[in-house]
């Protein structure tokens, strides 16, 4: 009976949160049609055929609420007083990253004005207990940290189905780890996350009816690395933060290349360019299968995460982490990241953060 009650804890906020997304989503869309707040198609890098609303991000963050309401109510057997301490503690900063992202959905915010507010939904999240164990530098690497993993999920989103099946496995991964090491209040906030993610890609794998939109790429990202802080506290072999950073390593990755690609080339960090890891994959391939790879390079880099979290031997975690590098390595060369290639920013002058999930079918090579 108590793992019965205790499977439903984890699985039923999940469902509710898919459920309701999945009702959600057309609402918003037909809102968003009528009032005329869309994205549209520019023919340089949102290439979309249709204007197409940036709804799922709202309809997802929507769901998660009222999931928890819903419980709250009327499944009161379900609910544990550490669940909602857990929730009480992503809450405040998750609603500061998310009004963030629907500003600029709706208004179009400035680079530094949308890197703020992240900042100060990390400062939020660390003064609410969401930091790495540690001295002095926990809170600095604690924002850090956030700050990757929301900028990391945005940058991805360019491409139908990415940044939203990516966020799916990883979102997975941790809630799997935390049912593994007994933390059931972290597994309920991430599964639930997860259904909310799932019930989504119904309307955004190619061709996509609604994007995920800046509020709900920056949600995504900022409760994911808010998920992997909180993990890294109970991991067993003191692997820490690194056992999340290799579960989220592909955003992660991409958006430190970028940063790099355009330090190299003398230009602003948050200028546009073609240079992300989907625009190379699209030189190649479909939408679809590109979505599929980076969905297996997810689940790839996943079990790495996982391994190194469940590994208790030190010289096995080294071999792990030489096996991942190896792998990182190798599907770099493949995509031709060790090739100079020429980069061509955008006719306009809107910088990355301004520039919406955009490319939809195959991009011009390079």
């Amino acid at each position: 009976m108590g793992v019965t009650r205790e499977i439903g804890t984890t699985i039923w906020p999940g469902v509710a949160a898919f459920c309701l997304t999945l009702g959600l989503i057309p609402v918003f869309r037909t809102m968003f049609h009528r009032w005329n707040i869309l994205d549209q198609p520019d023919h340089t890098r949102r290439i979309h055929k249709t204007p197409i609303p940036r709804v799922g991000g709202m309809a997802i963050a929507t769901a998660l609420i009222l999931a928890g309401l819903l419980i709250s109510l009327f499944s009161s057997v379900l609910i544990h007083e550490k669940q909602l301490d857990m929730v009480w503690s992503i809450a405040p900063s998750a609603l500061v990253v998310f009004a963030t992202g629907v500003l600029d959905d709706i208004f179009g915010l400035k680079a530094w004005q949308k890197l703020l507010g992240q900042f100060v939904a990390a400062g939020i999240a660390c003064a609410s207990g969401i930091m790495i164990a540690g001295g002095w530098w926990a809170a600095p690497v604690s924002i850090l940290w956030l700050l990757g993993c929301t900028n990391g999920f945005n940058l991805i989103d360019g491409m139908d189905g990415l940044a939203g099946g990516a966020g799916f496995i990883g979102a997975i991964t941790i809630s799997a780890m935390a049912v593994q090491q007994g933390n059931t209040p972290l597994a309920v906030v991430v599964l639930a996350l997860a259904g909310g993610l799932l019930g989504f890609l119904r309307y955004n794998f190619h061709p996509a009816s609604v994007f995920l939109g800046d509020s709900g790429s920056l949600l995504l990202g900022f409760v994911l690395g808010s998920a992997g802080i909180m993990w890294s506290r109970t991991v067993a072999n003191h692997a820490g933060l690194l056992a999340p950073a290799l579960v989220l390593s592909v955003p992660l990755l991409d958006v430190m290349l970028a940063i790099g690609r355009r330090a190299i080339a003398g230009r602003p960090i948050f200028a546009a360019d073609l240079g992300h890891v989907h625009h190379r994959l699209l030189n190649s391939m479909t939408t679809r299968r590109a979505a599929f790879a980076l969905y297996g390079m997810c689940g790839v880099v996943a079990v790495f995460g996982v391994l190194e979290s469940l590994t208790e031997d030190e010289g096995r975690r080294e071999l792990l982490l030489l096996l991942y590098g190896i792998t990182i390595v190798t599907g770099a060369g493949y995509l031709g990241y060790f090739r100079r290639l020429p980069m061509r920013a955008p006719r306009s002058a809107a910088d990355e953060f301004n520039v919406r999930s955009s490319v939809r079918v195959r991009a011009p090579r390079l």
